[in-house]
């Protein structure tokens, strides 16, 4: 099976890639390896703040609704099923006293608040809203009355926030799948390449790692970035 790269691993590829690390010396000094590891984490973190990454989609989390009560703080509220935090909710699930389950909405701030009864409302939540904190809040509406008895859960399917990638000297654990590999490579070293470790590779060449790493990740967000399905993926036609 294809090798699984530690974060060190992939700074150390990215920097010979970039020129900077060759590969008769023996080792990166630490404190390169320190500062190249920022911006692999730097990296990643945008990128999973701007696109579904399915590896950071853990097990869907519940959370006991409590009769009466409208507001939930994330991710305490979800513990300990949601260590890295609540980046992106997918999906939000009631799960009713007979164990059914219905999906319900998630809606915009603008639409939720714009209930006319929103804190007087009592029912079986029909739609949430979840902010877009660093501790976001969740809200339903209706809310459960304070009468209930019955035991109601809400179910979220969401993207954790990806794991923080400076820990251990690079030696920790990481969700990366063997495909993605190549593009952290190639896109650290893009970076790096800018001159942030004191050498700075000519524009040219650093504008080639750009465009290879693009390409890379495109190839990632459209083939191994998706759920498992037994029907071929829909994409739209590319022209030449």
């Amino acid at each position: 099976m294809t090798r699984i790269l530690s974060s060190k691993q992939i700074v150390e590829r990215a920097a010979r890639l970039a020129g900077i690390f060759p590969i008769t010396e023996g080792g990166m000094p630490d404190e390169e390896v320190e500062e190249a590891l920022y911006w692999l984490d730097m990296m990643v973190g945008h990128v999973s703040g701007t696109e579904r990454l399915y590896w950071l989609v853990s097990d869907t989390a519940a959370i006991t609704l409590i009769p009466g009560q409208q507001e939930y703080q994330l991710p305490a509220a979800l513990a300990p099923n949601a260590p890295d935090g609540v980046q992106f909710p997918m999906q939000a699930i009631v799960v009713r006293p007979g164990g059914t389950r219905a999906p319900i909405r998630m809606v915009p701030r603008v639409e939720f608040e714009s209930h006319m009864d929103l804190s007087l409302a009592v029912g079986e939540p029909a739609e949430v809203y979840i902010d877009r904190l660093s501790s976001p809040k969740l809200r339903t509406y209706p809310t459960l009355a304070a009468d209930v008895t019955d035991t109601y859960q809400l179910e979220l399917v969401f993207q954790a926030f990806s794991p923080d990638l400076t820990q251990k000297r690079g030696m920790n654990a990481h969700n990366f799948r063997q495909a993605w590999n190549l593009w952290l490579a190639t896109g650290l070293a893009y970076w790096l390449a800018g001159g942030v470790l004191g050498k700075r590779m000519p524009q040219g060449e650093r504008d080639t790692l750009k465009r290879d790493a693009a390409d890379l990740l495109m190839r990632l967000l459209a083939r191994d970035n998706n759920d498992n399905r037994d029907e071929p993926a829909i994409v739209p036609p590319h022209e030449f």
